[in-house]
């Protein structure tokens, strides 16, 4: 197994004016503000779609919405023959959830 581990967080709809590491004052988020400290931030991220099951599906797959065919919400099952981030890590020892 690989030795380093890492996370990714990909909340919803949450905008740096509500969170506290970003300078939200009215946020009080401390186990986010502990991990921005520890870890890595992503200050200029943009989305590839402003629906939140393609943009999640671009990026799992590191392709552009056109390309994988996931165009909108509640698509039950994912379209085949993409190989996602979570499959790259696993065939590299990494275990993932």
């Amino acid at each position: 197994m690989p030795q380093k581990n890492f996370i990714i967080l990909y909340p919803d709809s949450l905008g740096a004016n509500a969170v506290g590491c970003f300078g939200a004052d009215a946020a009080y988020t401390p186990n986010l503000d502990r991990l921005a400290q520890n870890g890595v931030q992503f200050k200029n991220c943009t989305s590839q779609n402003p629906v939140c099951q393609p943009s999640r599906a671009s990026l799992l797959t590191g392709k552009y919405v056109s390309c994988h065919g996931v165009f909108d919400n509640g698509i039950k099952s994912y379209p085949e023959g993409h190989v996602t981030f979570q499959q790259m890590l696993k065939n590299n020892g990494y275990y993932t959830a």
